[in-house]
């Protein structure tokens, strides 16, 4: 530990990693720059079994930096370790790749005063300049295909749906209590969700402040993405099992009737199974020609569209995955169906 102070601080910033030494010492040169006074807060890092070990010269910093190590259990897991390990009143969660304003502790502080019980508050996470010379991250951007932060309403309260923990904040015994459900889900994906839900049945909400502001030094390139859909569906199916409650999930699906669900998914799997190799294919290629091209808006908008058709499917994939055992697109070995249509 640093030869910081031991005198309680006023927040402490909670963050999981797991194999990126280089991304965490970057994002504690960025705290140790924050305009808040070094005294005040302190940081708590997890390494959640990385491979290598995460190495941190924690005296170097001029705040106090914790640095914690479990065997690996995901995300969810290190973070309520960590949160036993706070020590200040509130608690700000932040990703690894996170890039923060300099005024970003001070502000989540001074916010948190003013909040309403039972109030979460989020910052932005909005991708970086050099993230976004990657086209595909240019049309995740500017939309609601992986973050609807241009849907969130600033200074407003909004559901369980956006309990985000990339930049993100609340009262440090709320965690304590309520904690991740780190045995359903391992993931970095609906875990944060998932708690926002449990506690969305106790009346908390999450405030949106754009002042918040965080960036996100990572590009998601079109194979990743479809992989996190498909776990998204894994997981949401996880959740809606879990809580009995099947319209979650419709949440993704609202086009689908509740009742036929299941089987309008694997209609939609079998319809769209060859042209989803396709279109992932030519986003690729588009990821390796036009890397850092800006794209016009009327390509954007061509490109959500088709990235939304597929990333749909491979949500429903993830969905039948879990509820059925069998991954549909394994099973399913046939070309196209006659008929099949793309946006492509």
């Amino acid at each position: 530990m640093s030869s910081a102070p031991l005198a309680i601080p006023e927040l402490s910033v909670l963050v999981p990693t797991y194999g990126r030494g280089d991304t965490i010492r970057r994002l504690l040169d960025h705290l140790a720059g924050q305009s808040l006074g070094k005294d005040r807060f302190e940081v708590v890092v997890v390494d959640d079994g990385s491979p290598q070990p995460v190495l941190l010269a924690t005296a170097r910093y001029p705040m106090r930096v914790t640095l914690l190590r479990q065997a690996n259990a995901g995300p969810g897991a290190a973070r309520n370790l960590g949160a036993r390990h706070c020590r200040a009143p509130w608690t700000l969660i932040l990703n690894d790749d996170a890039v923060p304003d300099v005024t970003l502790l001070e502000r989540h502080l001074q916010r948190a005063r003013e909040l309403p019980e039972r109030t979460a508050l989020l910052g932005t996470f909005d991708f970086t300049p050099g993230a976004l010379q990657s086209p595909f991250t240019q049309v995740l951007q500017q939309s609601d295909l992986l973050f609807d932060f241009p849907g969130l309403r600033d200074g407003q309260a909004h559901p369980w749906s956006f309990f985000w923990t990339c930049n993100l904040s609340l009262p440090t015994a709320v965690l304590c209590q309520y904690r991740f459900d780190a045995v359903r889900f391992r993931e970095a994906i609906v875990e944060d969700v998932e708690l926002g839900y449990r506690l969305a049945k106790d009346g908390w909400s999450v405030v949106f402040d754009r002042s918040l502001v965080a960036l996100h030094e990572h590009v998601q390139q079109p194979r990743q993405y479809f992989q996190r859909m498909v776990r998204l569906g894994v997981n949401m199916a996880r959740m809606a099992d879990k809580h009995r409650d099947p319209g979650l999930l419709q949440h993704f699906a609202e086009a689908l009737d509740l009742g036929l669900l299941r089987g309008a998914m694997q209609r939609h799997v079998e319809a769209f199974f060859a042209t989803f190799g396709k279109v992932q294919a030519r986003l690729e290629t588009l990821e390796r020609e036009r890397f850092g091209a800006t794209l016009a808006a009327a390509e954007v908008t061509t490109l959500k569209t088709l990235i939304r058709q597929m990333g749909t499917i491979a949500y429903f994939r993830g969905v039948l995955q879990e509820q059925t055992g069998c991954d549909p697109f394994v099973v399913k070995e046939q070309g196209p169906r006659s008929g099949e249509t793309t946006s492509l």
